[in-house]
């Protein structure tokens, strides 16, 4: 699908000349209530001077000093920002749209501290992002700030499509060690800046289920009594179960290239042998693309699903208060090992000085704690990566699955530092698991197949 540019309508916001009282009891609600700093400027008033020094000054100074100072001349031209979409991320016009707002919503409280930036977002699919930002790269057509996954982060560095970023100990500190440690390069500096999480969980229909099973067990027998289950194959979303039957240590035993011991050998067995035997069960169905599944539970085919936070607003559109939300299940080995789905801000390359001052502007505005909170509080499908902004799980039943998904998420960091995007290992497991729940491989061979495909691969090895 070709890029499509957004044009942002300019927007200015005037001031009222206030008393001394105004500006920090605004500021205060602005922090109580989680507002925008958008929502924040337009209480205060619309009339006046939009030049207002104290309120100017008091915004700026929430930027991160590191990533960009704003000191010095005001900020001033165009910021060409792309935004990376999932493969199955559900697209229609009304995803756009939401797409969009979202988007807006920042972008205008951006423009509010910085009034001389206009700012054009174009998307790219990820499954093509790669030869189109080399194209554009190429023809210095890149964009200046790029919204991607996490995972491939640094593998846009290595290609020479993006810029490192330092981050000052300080800045540091906001951010979960494991989310750095991942976008680290070997010279210290970073491939990229967290910007939020979309966890993975489980979707559900309210009027076929009341609450979602608590254990696999649970669901295969709810299975059997007539809920209609929904499973991909792709590794993002099927990882969750490795974990709830006791193999996640297994896998990621193989792909460092140690012994497999018999007890982690019989773990990846069994994991393996659940997956055929759900397959065979009457009401569950395994898909090769998640796509599928979302369009069958949206089209009332499936009753559960596995579902990344990043389609919520599609689903609660279609659904309404039908859509339960709720943690994946645990198994006898344990809990679930979801993925969670984090994006971050990368520089582009071949930015102009002023065009990197505002992408830099643009990333230390993003992860401001009240813009974090915003965007949390303004969706409730996303988690902030800022770990001094708790997300307001009494608020929303919803928050509180997200949050419970991302701790559970934690034990996949071994297993993301292992497989990169690209890394062929990835494709080698998920054609395995195809292969396993259609019957053309047993759980035995698989098991071997996979300790053979998910060895390192000395040529990926020397390459990081």
């Amino acid at each position: 699908m070709a890029e499509r540019p957004w044009q942002k309508r300019r927007l200015q916001l005037w001031l009222r000349h206030h008393s001394p009282v105004a500006l920090p009891l605004a500021l205060l609600l602005l922090v109580i209530g989680g507002w925008s700093l958008k929502s924040a400027v337009q209480w205060l008033g619309r009339d006046a001077d939009s030049a207002s020094p104290a309120l100017r000054s008091k915004l700026q100074g929430m930027a991160l000093e590191s990533l960009e100072s704003v000191s010095g001349p005001p900020l001033r031209g165009t910021l060409y920002m792309g935004i990376v979409i999932d493969p199955d991320r559900i697209l229609n016009p009304e995803a756009y749209g939401d797409l969009n707002k979202r988007v807006q919503s920042l972008t205008n409280a951006f423009r509010t501290v910085h009034p001389g930036v206009t700012v054009q977002v174009q998307l790219f699919r990820s499954d093509s992002v790669i030869p189109k930002l080399k194209a554009r790269v190429r023809s210095g057509l890149g964009p200046d700030l790029l919204v991607a996954s996490g995972l491939i982060a640094g593998d846009l560095h290595a290609m020479g499509l993006s810029d490192s970023v330092q981050l000052t100990a300080q800045e540091q500190q906001q951010f979960h060690p494991a989310s750095l440690a991942r976008l680290r390069l070997p010279n210290g500096r970073l491939s990229g800046v967290p910007l939020l999480y979309f966890p993975e969980v489980i979707c559900f229909n309210r009027s076929k289920l009341k609450t979602s099973p608590a254990t696999l067990e649970e669901l295969l027998q709810a299975s059997a009594e007539g809920l209609r289950v929904g499973l991909a194959t792709n590794p993002i979303n099927i990882y969750w179960t490795a974990g709830a039957l006791g193999a996640n240590q297994a896998l990621v035993t193989v792909m460092r290239g140690k012994p497999l011991q018999p007890e982690l050998r019989q773990r990846l067995l069994g994991w393996l042998r659940w997956l055929q035997s759900a397959s065979l069960q009457q009401r569950v169905t395994f898909y090769a693309d998640q796509g599928q599944v979302l369009d069958d539970f949206l089209h009332d085919r499936l009753d559960w699903i596995s579902c990344s936070s990043t389609n919520f607003s599609t689903l609660q559109r279609q659904l309404g208060p039908r859509l339960g939300v709720a943690t994946m299940p645990s198994g006898p080995g344990g809990e679930p090992t979801p993925i969670s789905r984090e994006r971050v801000m990368v520089l582009g390359k071949g930015s102009s000085p002023d065009q990197r001052r505002i992408a830099k502007a643009m990333a230390s505005f993003a992860i401001n704690p009240l813009i974090q909170r915003s965007m949390t509080i303004g969706t409730f499908s996303l988690l902030p990566v800022n770990r001094f902004v708790p997300p307001p799980v009494s608020s929303s039943s919803t928050l509180e699955a997200l949050v419970e998904s991302q701790r559970q998420s934690n034990a996949t960091e071994p297993l993301l530092d292992l497989l990169h995007a690209g890394d062929p290992r990835q494709e080698a497991l998920a054609q395995t698991l195809v292969q396993l729940v259609f019957g053309a491989l047993s759980p035995e061979a698989a098991t071997e197949a996979l300790i053979r495909d998910l060895r390192p691969l000395p040529s990926l090895q020397a390459s990081r």
